[in-house]
């Protein structure tokens, strides 16, 4: 019954999102009591008693954009146009996979229907959603849906109740006393299951009893709290897990969200997509900072009660014998204390401590004897370290000291500073474009001043000035993965130099051997004095803004365009780093001097660099440094660089590539960042659904795979600066998702059949590896009852040898012969087409040969498997 709840709430949870679940939306259940009322008694209350001359207070109506507060939610949603997406011929391609078996759960079908019926109610509609509420007595979720008028919310309240009652099962009606003291019977109306408070019962619950019943709702006989409550005012029908009024989503003098300048901001960004989430951060993290303080005051009567207990069992009663007292708490009386077990002979009581119990495996039962003054072990004196050994052990305690803030430095800011690097709030909103899904995300700061971030969690990344990025002009075509971005790398020095002395500062604090020398400052102005040049004012000062990673799909193991695996012609290309340059002649002057700075003296300039067409070049063993235009590009090897050095000779770079350009055409020229990830590698990611065709009865699923693309397209993202804030903007092919589907559907409809073919390769390679070994000790090819008899003789491989030669694999028969100086060992399906498709054979050679020969044996002559 509660995983039927669960269910139908999971469906509310997609009728009111279009599939995109809002976090926090209610997944607790709790007691409630609800009196039933009619749409006039919610949106007017009743007549104020006072005198006939005065006039009765007036609610405004309850619209849209007056439902909630502004402080009732931190995350809200919209849906917009709900009925033109769901009949669209892109969401119907896309949902055709979802219907066949094995597709998307029923619910979710039906959830899908019952939209499509709807659909022309819900093209003008507005559909709202709210979760993670920020005062109490809220619901955890609720949702709205505006129609275009009272007649039509009536019809489609009916219409969305009846569906769900047909997704909710009704509990049974039951009496049981709740934490309120009163008698909660569960009833059906308007067929949705709701709770009904009635009169309270004559016999008083004692407060004990209460508890317990609180602390177990779901033992026999308790009822079912309802999954869903609805409600309808106006154009409005409101749903919410529990029972709710009006009043308290919008207090009269409470502000309303519509008025918030962080959500107009978003509206005003996002006025026309589909799905529209707002997260208003601080919010969120008032919310986490309070269930924090929560889980530590908790944290705290734990540690109490346990120190309590501890000293009570060390100083407790003596009953005639030599072991302490040991309490074992087992309840709580009318007080809220904890009551001792009498069967203790203990009748003490401990403090009182909230909903606190204690686990009697906490306390010792005997005492731990003390160690005699004579017998106890002197404590051993510390050796004293040399000059060179105390040196030493101090560079070990300052680098495991950086080590340990490393994490805090890239993700949280300054250890113990608690300043949030998130935005005031953040935007998201997806749509339809043409043949792709655009997704953009609107990170929304209080004021325009300030450091830019463009990934929040990483508060080391700042943002630098908007930059027309031209390392794809640099990288080679055949690059897969890239990505750029404009950083401010002057304030990201200055970031972590000031986090390093704040760390200095506390060290300093908490230890007297620590002293000026040894501070990050120090160092750094000793290592700057003896290398001839400043970090900062030199060599950062040299570099530009724009830095970029490109790698080939050949370095991630899968080979272009082909079939994953990479040929023996196709050398694996490593990625390549780019940072451009500021001044490139100035940069060329420090090399020497940084060079020497880590042990590689005695090198000029010329001695530097060779030439290469164009691209100056320097190779070493750990890798190459190369100039190209006004870039210093960095590879892991000397064949990378050359791939990259003669790519750019030859003018084949990726910024040629009509693929690239096409997938970043909708970029604008000034942007703070970039992604693109090619259609090549995105395909290598799936199965091609058309190579499957062949392997597949099934004829719908079939007729899906045929009108799927094999290529989806590339996958580009972008980050600009706006007004107050940062737009991230991130579009996916639509192709993909249909490649998603499709790669379920093959998975399911071939993955039994591929994991017998996997079990018959796996036995016929252990079945050559075992003959190779029988040979060399034998002079001689074995039989299976050889190879099992030569197991047998092996200490401890008796039960492995006779499960790894049994050949008996599921759907495979499995034969070996051998003759002189050779044998032959076949796996051949015995239901072809249903046990396995593919023939095996493995020879003395140890090669393995696979391929689909209609149930035939395989032989020398099959093709290599893959």
């Amino acid at each position: 019954m509660r995983s039927s709840a669960r269910r139908s709430r999971a469906t509310l949870a997609l009728l009111l999102t279009l599939a995109l679940h809002a976090p926090g939306f209610a997944q607790q259940t709790r007691m409630a009591t609800v009196a039933p009322q009619t749409a006039q008694q919610t949106a007017l209350p009743p007549a104020s008693p006072v005198a006939p001359t005065a006039q009765p207070q007036q609610t405004p109506l309850t619209t849209f954009d007056t439902l909630l507060s502004a402080d009732a939610y931190a995350i809200y949603g919209e849906v917009r146009g709900l009925g033109q997406y769901v009949t669209s011929k892109e969401v119907l391609e896309l949902i055709a996979p979802m219907r066949l078996p094995g597709g998307a759960p029923p619910e979710a079908l039906d959830l899908f229907n019952f939209m499509s019926r709807h659909a022309d109610a819900l093209t003008t509609a507005r559909i709202m959603f709210a979760a993670m509420p920020t005062r109490p007595q809220l619901p955890d979720g609720i949702g709205a849906v505006e129609l275009s008028s009272p007649e039509e919310a009536q019809k489609f309240e009916t219409a969305l109740r009846k569906f769900l009652k047909a997704h909710t099962t009704a509990t049974t009606t039951t009496d049981v006393p709740n934490v309120d003291s009163t008698t909660t019977k569960t009833a059906v109306l308007g067929g949705g299951p709701v709770l009904v408070a009635t009169a309270p019962p004559r016999a008083r619950v004692r407060r004990g009893e209460r508890r317990a019943n609180a602390r177990t709702p779901d033992k026999p006989g308790a009822p079912t709290v309802a999954p869903f409550y609805l409600k309808r005012v106006g154009t409005l029908v409101v749903m919410s897990d529990t029972a709710f009024k009006f009043a308290q989503l919008h207090p009269a003098d409470a502000p309303l969200l519509m008025d918030e300048p962080g959500f107009q901001t978003a509206r005003s960004h996002f006025p026309s997509e589909a799905v529209l989430v707002y997260f208003n951060t601080k919010r969120i993290e008032h919310n986490a900072a309070e269930q924090r303080a929560k889980y530590e005051r908790e944290a705290e009567k734990q540690q109490a009660l346990m120190r309590q207990a501890e000293k009570d069992a060390a100083s407790g009663d003596k009953t005639g014998t030599d072991e302490p007292a040991v309490v074992v708490a087992e309840k709580i009386d009318a007080n809220g204390n904890i009551v001792a077990n009498p069967n203790t002979g203990n009748a003490n009581a401990l403090p009182k401590v909230e909903g606190a119990q204690v686990d009697p495996s906490l306390f010792p039962k005997e005492s731990p004897s003390p160690i005699p003054e004579e017998e106890a072990t002197p404590a051993a004196t510390p050796q004293k370290l040399t000059p060179e050994e105390e040196a030493q052990a101090q560079q070990r305690r300052i680098a495991e000291q950086l080590f340990s803030v490393v994490p805090s430095l890239l993700f949280s800011g300054a250890p113990g500073s608690g300043n949030s690097q998130w935005p005031e709030s953040i935007a998201v909103a997806a749509g339809f474009e043409d043949d792709q899904i655009v997704v953009r995300a609107l990170l929304v700061n209080e004021t325009d001043d300030g450091p830019q971030r463009p990934l929040p969690f990483v508060p080391l990344l700042l943002s630098g000035p908007a930059i027309a990025p031209a390392a794809a002009g640099v990288v080679p075509a055949d690059t897969d993965v890239f990505v750029s971005a404009s950083l401010d790398l002057p304030q990201m020095y200055d970031y972590v130099s000031s986090m390093l002395k704040l760390l200095d500062f506390a060290a300093s604090a908490g230890s007297e051997q620590k002293g000026a020398k040894d501070s990050f400052e120090a160092q750094m102005g000793t290592f700057e004095k003896n290398s001839g040049f400043r970090i900062k004012d030199d060599l950062i000062a040299a570099l530009g803004n724009e830095i970029a990673v490109a790698a080939p799909a050949q370095w991630l193991g899968v080979r272009r365009g082909g079939s994953g695996r990479q040929s023996a012609s196709q050398p694996a290309h490593g990625p390549v780093f780019m940072i451009a340059l500021n001044d490139k002649q100035a940069f060329k002057a420090l090399l020497p001097r940084a060079f020497a700075s880590v042990g590689l003296k005695g090198m000029s300039e010329q001695q530097l660099f060779e030439k290469r067409g164009e691209v100056e070049l320097l190779t070493f063993a750990q890798g190459a440094v190369a100039l190209i235009d006004r870039y210093l590009v960095v590879a892991p090897d000397a064949a990378t660089m050359h791939h990259v050095a003669d790519a750019y000779n030859n003018r084949t770079t990726l910024a040629t590539t009509d693929a690239y350009r096409n997938a970043a055409r909708w970029q604008p020229q000034q942007v703070l960042g970039q992604v693109y990830v090619s259609s090549a590698l995105v395909q290598q990611m799936f199965e091609d659904p058309k190579s499957a065709l062949e392997d597949i009865d099934d004829a719908a699923v079939r007729d899906v795979l045929l009108r799927l693309s094999a290529e989806p397209g590339a996958v580009t993202y972008g980050v600009t600066k706006e007004n107050r804030g940062l737009l991230h903007e991130l579009h996916v092919p639509k192709g993909l998702l249909g490649l998603m589907s499709a790669d379920t559907l093959i998975s399911q409809q071939l993955g039994p059949m591929r994991g017998r073919e996997g079990q018959a390769q796996w036995a016929l390679q252990s079945l050559a590896e075992r003959e190779a070994s029988y040979k060399e000790a034998h002079n001689r090819y074995g039989t299976l009852e050889d190879l099992k008899r030569a197991v047998r003789t092996e200490p401890g491989e008796e039960d492995e040898g006779e499960a790894l030669f049994n050949p008996q694999v599921e759907g495979y028969d499995i034969k070996l012969n051998v003759s002189g100086d050779k044998f032959e060992a076949t796996a051949t399906p015995v239901d072809y087409r249903k046990s396995g498709r593919r023939s095996f054979y493995i020879d003395q050679t140890g090669v393995l040969r696979a391929a689909d020969l209609s149930g035939r044996l395989a032989n020398a002559t099959t093709p290599p498997a893959n």
